[in-house]
């Protein structure tokens, strides 16, 4: 069923269970250890790449400061404020999944799902 799925439908796939929007069978295939190695990938790149955007969001803010008049600014940063904070949230359910693939590979959690379900 997962045999030949594409980078980018694999890494929707993560991105759906980050946010606890995949189905069960998804959420299981991913923490199979068949493809353990190429989910923690994804995730790693996923963080790295929202690091880089929080970076960059920075920068941008600065550079709006001398574009906008008070008031425009101030509404720019409530729309960045709403921005980082779902940024954030993805982050953090990034960095929950990443210790929860860690756990699979020192031993202190069990792999619990049957390959030949995959």
């Amino acid at each position: 069923m997962f045999e030949n799925v594409s980078a980018d439908e694999f890494r929707r796939h993560v991105d759906l269970d980050i946010r606890g929007e995949s189905p069960q069978e998804v959420h299981d295939w991913l923490r199979s250890r068949k493809y353990h190695p190429h989910w923690v990938e994804v995730l790693k790149n996923m963080k790295s790449n929202i690091e880089w955007q929080l970076a960059n969001d920075r920068a941008a803010r600065a550079e709006k400061r001398v574009q906008f008049d008070k008031d425009g600014y101030l509404i720019y940063i409530a729309e960045r404020e709403r921005w980082r904070a779902n940024t954030l949230k993805v982050l953090q359910g990034i960095e929950r999944c990443l210790v929860e693939a860690k756990s699979y590979l020192d031993g202190s959690r069990e792999w619990c799902y049957d390959e030949e379900r995959f």
